[in-house]
């Protein structure tokens, strides 16, 4: 069983134009963290809001692929934006 987590030291809402966060993803098997075990190429970050094409055009972005965390700031919120990560775990 696999569990990814997303985790953050920093605040979770970006209200100002000055606000950052970084946000990391945790992969565990069952509660072993396995996520240093792990190739980078295996993470992609993505957006969502209520702005699709915007969004598909983050998610395409480099520096959002590949990937364990990334920082965020008030450019890559439009209103309310969540953001996740898929990892592509080998069979």
């Amino acid at each position: 069983m696999y569990r990814v987590e997303i985790t953050t030291e920093d605040p979770t809402t970006i209200s100002a134009s000055t606000d950052k966060a970084i946000i990391a993803c945790k992969v565990y098997s069952w509660d072993a963290d396995i996520t240093n075990t792990l190739d980078v190429s295996l993470f992609n970050w993505k957006r969502t809001s209520n702005n699709k094409e915007q969004d598909e055009i983050w998610n395409a972005m480099p520096e959002h692929q590949g990937v364990k965390s990334i920082m965020i700031d008030a450019d890559d919120v439009i209103e309310n934006s969540s953001f996740y990560c898929e990892v592509n775990l080998p069979e």
